[in-house]
């Protein structure tokens, strides 16, 4: 008899929304009038949703400087919930990290479903101006640095499992610095590697060491794709190089 595999319950569509509908109220009769807004963010609220989906709320609450994350299953569907405080989201509003490639849309593509206070008005605005001011060469910079420092560790690596382990990290920040180069925003984590492909400033053979890289897992891969990454930075101004300590 053929084992069975486990795999994740799936949903329709209508599933779906009657949990968030069910989550939503209870949201509101526990916290009363301390919740400020509720939103759903993710692959549901960008339309992107497969039935194994999960889902993702941010839900924020009257407080200074809060934040949590739960994580549970509600009727097999595995939710989880990101709790902040209203001084935290203003405080974060215009603040850009290196990750804005695959972070950077959730406020601009959250459902928002309760929010009487039109806090994501206020928190869209902020954000647009975080990103009209936004250093992107600083933050390919760091990008690139972040990158360096698996590839690195790439070359101690004694075992296969360690090398895959830095191998897809070295993805991760490749397709990060792509990312902020073309100031491009990907939908989803699972088609990020496949999107980064398609946008037209990237280094040299940059797919093809990627795959390399991915397919073979070395160092020598590692440092091929690098020293595309960093040639490709140099043509951005990007000089990791800083003898005279003048980034002190």
């Amino acid at each position: 008899m053929k084992k069975q595999l486990w795999e994740p319950k799936r949903f329709s569509e209508q599933e779906r929304w009657e949990i968030i509908s069910e989550i939503v109220e209870k949201l509101k009769d526990t916290y009363e009038d301390e919740l400020i807004s509720i939103a759903v963010e993710g692959s549901t609220a960008k339309g992107l949703v497969k039935p194994q989906s999960d889902l993702e709320f941010r839900v924020v609450l009257k407080g200074q400087n809060y934040h949590r994350w739960h994580a549970f299953f509600y009727k097999e569907m595995f939710v989880g919930i990101s709790y902040n405080s209203v001084d935290r989201i203003e405080n974060e509003g215009r603040f850009i990290d290196y990750e804005w490639p695959i972070k950077g849309d959730a406020v601009h593509t959250a459902k928002v479903l309760y929010d009487p206070h039109h806090l994501y008005d206020f928190w869209r605005k902020e954000a647009k101006i975080g990103e009209a001011a936004a250093d992107f060469k600083e933050l390919l910079r760091d990008a690139l640095a972040d990158m360096y420092e698996h590839v690195y560790k790439m070359f101690l690596c004694e075992d296969d499992l360690s090398r895959r382990q830095q191998s897809v990290a070295i993805a991760h920040w490749a397709v990060m610095s792509v990312g902020l180069a073309n100031r491009h925003q990907y939908p989803s984590n699972k088609t990020m590697l496949h999107d980064s492909f398609r946008l037209p400033d990237v280094p040299v053979r940059y797919e093809e060491l990627l795959r390399k890289l991915l397919c073979e897992e070395t160092a020598e891969a590692a440092g091929e794709l690098w020293f595309a990454c960093k040639e490709w930075g140099q043509l951005h101004g990007i000089d990791m190089h800083d003898e005279q300590l003048r980034g002190l």
